[in-house]
Parts: structure tokens; C-alpha cells; sequence
């Protein structure tokens, strides 16, 4: 049995979450040349978990965060706004 460390990961939901609320999900998709965006940016994902890890670290440094977790964070991360895309195509109309 194996202990992953979900600090990044809620970290990364608290910004993820600001960042929702401030530019919505815009600032997670690609942007496409017609019509609306329903890829997301694997970059700004990176971006998030990136800044998500060194929180982790200043909030709790004595407790060491393995790649295995930062990969587990950038998939639960990325299900979270492929649901948010989803409701608000679903929103949208399509």
C-alpha cells in the first residue's frame, strides 16, 4: 500500500478554482479559429500543478512530494475541468 501526498492537489484545486472564477474556463482551453474552444491547454494544466507543488512544499516542507503524486494532482486536476467544460458546453447549448 502506497501513500500519496494530496497537498498539491488541493492546492491546485484552490487555484484552479480562482482562476475559474476570475477568467472562467477560457483560460484552461486552446484557442481554436472558429467556434469555441473544448480542447484543454496542457500547458496552463502544467502551470497550475507547477505553481500547486511549490505551495505544497512552503505549506508543509517537511512532507516530500514524489512525481507519482504531482502525476496523480495534473489527472484528478485535468477530470475537474474536463467536467467543467463539459457542464458549460452543456450549458451553451451543444
Amino acid at each position: 500500500m502506497e501513500v500519496i501526498n494530496l497537498t498539491p492537489l488541493f492546492a491546485a484545486r484552490r487555484i484552479a478554482a480562482e482562476l475559474l472564477r476570475r477568467s472562467g474556463i477560457d483560460y484552461f482551453t486552446l484557442s481554436e479559429k472558429e467556434g469555441p474552444a473544448f480542447r484543454l491547454d496542457p500547458a496552463k494544466i502544467d502551470l497550475v500543478v507547477d505553481i500547486a507543488g511549490r505551495a505544497a512544499y512552503r505549506e508543509q516542507p517537511w512532507l516530500e512530494t514524489r512525481d507519482r503524486d504531482v502525476e496523480h494532482c495534473r489527472r484528478m486536476l485535468r477530470r475537474d475541468l474536463i467536467r467543467e467544460l463539459a457542464v458549460g458546453m452543456v450549458l451553451s447549448g451543444y
